[in-house]
């Protein structure tokens, strides 16, 4: 347990360190920043680069991947007894920091609000189709933290989720399935 919170302490903050460009701009270490202190400089630098997000995402993507990829390993491992509610929840909290910038889920939520607004309920196991360049593991990833940061609405319905927009509650979706009733 100590050893997984030692190597989140340095790992995250070193790849976010890595991933913001930071190395070539302070003389700063990366363990002397917070994640919210990077964060924060990530979101000041995306407003500055407004005009060309791409190009600049470009060179950086990679370690974006391996951050996500290693973060997402992390959370597996977070899963049963090891650790306690409270580091889950504080490792959850960063996740979803880290996942309020991660262009992969930017682009899949965007695309993903489209199609449940024009398909709200849509199993989340039925969307996988919309996304063929990505495979089902990063839009799950994806979808999971859109609902997260409150971008789409998701519904536990058997083995997979439904899908709606955001804003979209229990008493909308119990009317809704009135209707789908009603009409058969």
């Amino acid at each position: 347990m100590t050893w997984l919170v030692i190597a989140l302490i340095i790992a995250v903050p070193t790849l976010a360190w890595w991933w913001l460009g930071a190395r070539n701009q302070c003389a700063t270490s990366p363990r002397e920043r917070t994640l919210e202190e990077l964060l924060a400089e990530e979101e000041r630098r995306a407003k500055a680069r407004v005009a060309t997000p791409t190009v600049i995402l470009n060179d950086r993507s990679s370690l974006v991947d391996e951050a996500r990829q290693t973060l997402q390993k992390t959370a597996y491992e977070m899963v049963g007894n090891r650790h306690s509610d409270a580091e889950k929840q504080r490792f959850k909290q960063g996740m979803t920091k880290f996942a309020a910038v991660d262009p992969l889920v930017k682009r899949i939520a965007e695309r993903a609000q489209g199609i449940v607004s024009r398909h709200p309920g849509i199993m989340q196991s039925k969307i996988y189709v919309h996304f063929p360049e990505y495979d089902k593991e990063k839009v799950r990833y994806a979808l999971y933290f859109a609902h997260e940061l409150g971008l789409i609405y998701r519904k536990k319905k058997g083995s997979s989720y439904q899908l709606f927009p955001p804003g979209t509650t229990i008493e909308m979706i119990s009317a809704q399935r009135g209707r789908h009733d009603l009409k058969a």
